[in-house]
């Protein structure tokens, strides 16, 4: 493996990790607008 696909494997990596923990913080704020609804139509 050369210098360039070494670059190229650690910038996917890099980018994979950042859409794998973006992914976890939207669904963790998604379940939370759910739980918020919920909420919502129990006390109204």
């Amino acid at each position: 493996m050369n210098y360039h696909n070494k670059i190229e494997v650690w910038l996917l990596t890099l980018i994979d990790s950042k859409q794998v923990s973006a992914n976890f913080l939207w669904s963790k704020s998604a379940s939370q607008k759910v739980t918020h609804r919920r909420v919502l139509n129990e006390l109204g």
